[in-house]
């Protein structure tokens, strides 16, 4: 093992023990707290239980997610004591995400030889991205357990013709259960799909119809229907365009709403978002498509990177709600990034933006930012600085200029 791989291993153990030694201090200080959104996981396994209705709009954090999540929760975390399992959900957050960033530092290192610009940036990510993990622990959320199973898929993509027939199962189901809980990061799909094949595809495709099929198999066709009904109602009441346009959400609609003071155009424009994302996917594959057959080219480690940055890009420009939180998926884009070897322009710009998305920075400098930084969505502009960081290294051109000196 290279010294830079153990050096960020020990670094990366480090983070994990310091996270879990302040979740372990809450468990033992405040044994009887329940983080908002775990509680809401809770409240809706005990609704399952008693055949109540999952969906309660007026509930004041309501439940959005998918009926089959909330049998894969009570199936899970619910037959523990509560606060047993509340701290198995941090500790279970922490591990994933930090692990499955270190291993993909550590296979990064092995395709890559790292600069000190590499370095400063990563280590600038992983400092601004420290926020959005604490708050993602602290309100017990699923994201860093989201991002833990994204970063492992990811691995796997990087050397695709390493994995056995188990491991592509493995994997399809790991992408289910990503689809099951956040079905926005379909917009990262089409990255695996491209690099993995049709029959990834076919897989991760039937084992997701079959997952969401799960209410209608374990309730029965009336009432696997009706919580679908129910759901798909819940989320029309919920995500009104004032609340997609909050400023907690750092999409690029809801970023553009608040910034033009049109709250109802965020709906049309997160699917012109979504449809113009796919859509650079698709001429990209077309012109790529005679090149697929080449040992270099569509399937080099640097496309192999820029493709997986891409993706995730999109679900954190694109998706309907991005949270503020979200700055937790920033090392992992910016080591797609930098590891391709291109893309200094577009790491520069983020880091820029990235700093003025801190508030640390703007309470140095004496600046009130109550809500400023979030509004002003600073976040959301260093996400675009990545994404066109991505988007111009695969312009058909310059893409197929790239193929044709390898």
């Amino acid at each position: 093992m290279k010294k830079p791989q153990i050096a960020y291993l020990l670094v990366f153990a480090f983070l994990a023990f310091l996270l879990s030694l302040r979740v372990t201090l809450t468990f033992f200080e405040h044994s009887t707290y329940v983080p908002t959104d775990f509680r809401t996981y809770w409240l809706t396994s005990e609704r399952l239980t008693q055949g109540a209705s999952l969906y309660v709009p007026s509930d004041s954090s309501p439940y959005k997610y998918s009926p089959a999540f909330a049998m894969l929760f009570r199936g899970s975390f619910f037959v523990l004591p509560q606060p047993l399992a509340i701290y198995l959900w941090s500790i279970l957050s922490i591990a994933l995400y930090l692990s499955g960033l270190a291993l993909l530092v550590h296979r990064t290192l092995r395709d890559s030889k790292p600069t000190l610009f590499s370095i400063a940036v990563f280590s600038l990510s992983m400092a601004l991205s420290w926020r959005g993990i604490l708050e993602t622990l602290a309100y017990g959320q699923i994201d860093l357990i989201v991002g833990g199973v994204f970063l492992v898929l990811s691995i796997g993509a990087l050397r695709p013709s390493q994995r056995s027939y188990t491991q592509g199962i493995a994997n399809a189901l790991l992408w289910t259960f990503l689809l099951l809980v956040k079905p926005q990061l379909g917009l990262s799909f089409p990255a695996f799909a491209w690099i993995l094949g049709l029959r990834f595809v076919i897989q991760v495709t039937g084992f997701t119809v079959l997952a969401y099929s799960i209410p209608f198999i374990v309730l029965g066709p009336s009432k696997g229907w009706n919580q679908l009904l129910e759901w798909i109602h819940c989320l029309q009441i919920q995500q009104t365009p004032a609340f997609i346009a909050g400023s907690l959400n750092q999409s690029l609609a809801a970023t553009l709403a608040r910034t033009f003071q049109s709250l109802e155009s965020v709906g049309w424009m997160t699917t012109a978002g979504c449809f113009m994302h796919l859509g650079i996917f698709l001429v990209y594959v077309l012109q790529s498509i005679n090149h697929r057959k080449r040992k270099q080219g569509a399937f080099s480690t640097e496309d192999r990177f820029i493709l997986l940055g891409w993706g995730l890009g999109g679900y954190l420009l694109f998706s309907p709600l991005s949270w503020r939180w979200f700055n937790l998926f920033w090392p992992p884009l910016v080591l797609f990034l930098v590891s391709a070897g291109r893309g200094r322009v577009a790491a520069i710009s983020w880091a820029i933006l990235g700093v003025l998305s801190w508030g640390g920075l703007w309470r140095l400098l004496s600046i009130d930012t109550h809500d400023f930084v979030s509004l002003s969505g600073f976040q959301t502009w260093a996400n675009l600085s990545l994404y066109l960081g991505f988007l111009w290294i695969i312009l058909p051109r310059r893409s197929l200029a790239y193929r044709a000196r390898q």
